[in-house]
């Protein structure tokens, strides 16, 4: 949401990157040092403070317009509760069968769609303000309360007696682990996790650097948005794939490498505009969704599945790190490179 409302809340003020680091480097600091405690806090606490923090920052979010600094500290504050809810969501599903990665998938896939399909459907269809938009959207950390309530490891399937003595087993292994031994046992699958770097900090960029830039005469406010929208749709739709389709191990790193070469078609496009078709744009950015979907879904499967009981919580946690290390790249970044674009605009 924060994303999807970015260009509105900065407007000409300051680069749109601005909203994009403040919603990841808080973020980020989070999940460098909460994969290694976020076992020995349970779950209804973590949920308790992402809520809490959740709806502080939407309403403080709301107030950019009259104080930026105060609209800003909103996204910091919220973008510490999405810190905290990934990696003790990520690192509660090793509790659960490998399948959980799925359901994982497509619940995040959903929140993206939704929120950048109704923010697209509000502000530019309905002509809602921002902060009204932003004010409807606060309450909704409520919910994560109580779909607490509604799960049950050990109901999940695939869990039966043998994995739970295997987990009775390994929990004791794990505690024996040491934070070296954890962080050498992430060599086996470092190329899923570059992968989600990789896709993350091109798909990033591309949304909040460079189409910021691309900007079209019969549609002059309204690109920016609906391209954010085409890009969760396929996002969504690829994240909802893993039952049905399964991307080999090895090669789960060339749709990273597919994304970071659309960056390079789109920087292309906000400086000489050669395609210069609305529509079509529109639809670039679904394949960008597509591709940036298929990375991380099949990253995590195969995190999941390479690790056993003993690391894989701690790999699934540390996993979120390397994606957001390249979001945090793509915003600092950003903010230099959306305005080298502008420079050197050609129309």
């Amino acid at each position: 949401m924060m994303l999807s409302a970015a260009k509105d809340m900065m407007g000409d003020r300051a680069p749109t990157s601005t909203v994009l680091l403040c919603d990841i480097l808080p973020s980020f600091i989070v999940k460098l040092g909460f994969p290694f405690i976020v076992d020995k806090i349970p779950q209804l606490i973590n949920i308790l403070m992402i809520a809490i923090l959740g709806i502080m920052g939407f309403t403080f979010a709301a107030f950019t317009r009259n104080n930026i600094v105060l609209g800003l500290a909103g996204v910091v504050i919220n973008s510490a509760s999405g810190g905290i809810g990934e990696v003790a969501f990520l690192a509660y599903t090793s509790k659960f069968s490998t399948q959980i990665v799925s359901a994982w998938s497509i619940g995040t896939g959903l929140a993206g769609i939704t929120a950048s399909g109704l923010y697209a459907i509000l502000a530019d269809v309905a002509g809602v303000k921002y902060e009204t938009i932003i004010y409807i959207f606060c309450w909704l950390p409520v919910l994560m309360i109580v779909a607490h309530f509604f799960t049950d490891p050990a109901k999940s399937p695939g869990q039966n007696k043998f994995d739970e003595e295997e987990t009775l087993v390994q929990s004791v292994t794990q505690e024996k682990k040491n934070t070296k031994q954890k962080l050498n046992s992430l060599g086996e699958v470092w190329i899923y996790m570059f992968a989600q770097f990789l896709v993350y900090i091109s798909e990033y960029t591309i949304n909040h650097s460079v189409n910021p830039v691309i900007e079209f005469k019969s549609n002059p406010d309204q690109y920016y948005t609906f391209a954010n929208f085409a890009y969760q749709i396929g996002m969504f739709l690829m994240r909802c794939s893993l039952p049905v389709f399964k991307l080999p191990r090895q090669l789960v790193i060339a749709p990273a490498i597919m994304q970071f070469l659309l960056l390079v078609m789109f920087s292309f496009e906000a400086i000489y505009q050669f395609i210069n078709i609305f529509w079509l744009m529109i639809f670039i950015c679904f394949i960008e969704g597509l591709i940036g979907g298929l990375t991380n879904v099949s990253a995590l499967y195969w995190i999941s599945k390479m690790s056993d009981q003993s690391n894989r919580e701690f790999r699934m946690g540390i996993s979120t790190l390397f994606g957001t290390s390249g979001v945090l790249i793509s915003s600092v970044a950003g903010m230099w490179y959306e305005q080298l674009l502008k420079s050197l605009r050609r129309v």
